[in-house]
């Protein structure tokens, strides 16, 4: 990813480190942006209070992850795959433990943004290669290959409408 960030944006600067200790300088970054990874963190509140660290004062920092009611609705996973309901609502923490992390962790005006991807799916090859996490924890199991099989006969009418909400804070 790092590689075709650098390639779209070569004057922008990209840095990969552990949420949790950041090999930056206090005060060094404007904006701290994380996509679908809070799941992934072990220590949420220690890499809160690494990003408010590396964050200039009016810096900002952006999550963007997924609520309970989107996790059980979002396409085509609750559908064709409705095994990695459970297994994400267990890895998702709450808005509400979210927001008390980033205040523990010293951020300020924290808001919320519910955004809309719409897009029409015409292949099921990323998620056969399980390119989604939730993927590798449910696959091996019977139900992932009748997902994949029924997804395949789906396509062949055509498109499917895919509507993938995300939640976003925002912190300063």
């Amino acid at each position: 990813m790092l590689i075709e960030a650098r390639k779209n944006y070569p004057k922008a600067e990209f840095r990969c480190a552990p949420a949790e200790r950041m090999a930056v300088s206090s005060d060094y970054f404007d904006l701290a942006f994380a996509v679908d990874v809070i799941h992934h963190i072990s220590d949420r509140p220690q890499a809160f209070k690494e990003c408010r660290r590396v964050l200039r004062g009016r810096g900002r920092l952006c999550l963007v992850t997924d609520t309970p009611e989107i996790i059980r609705s979002r396409e085509p996973l609750s559908t064709y795959f409705p095994e990695t309901v459970e297994a994400e609502m267990a890895r998702y923490p709450s808005l509400l433990t979210l927001g008390a992390e980033l205040r523990a962790a010293g951020f300020t005006g924290i808001a919320e943004v519910e955004v809309e991807f719409r897009q029409e799916l015409t292949d099921i090859e990323p998620y056969r290669a399980k390119v989604f996490s939730s993927l590798r924890l449910i696959f091996g199991r019977p139900r992932s290959s009748a997902g994949c099989n029924l997804w395949s006969a789906t396509l062949v009418s055509g498109p499917i409408s895919s509507v993938s909400p995300v939640r976003d804070a925002l912190g300063k």
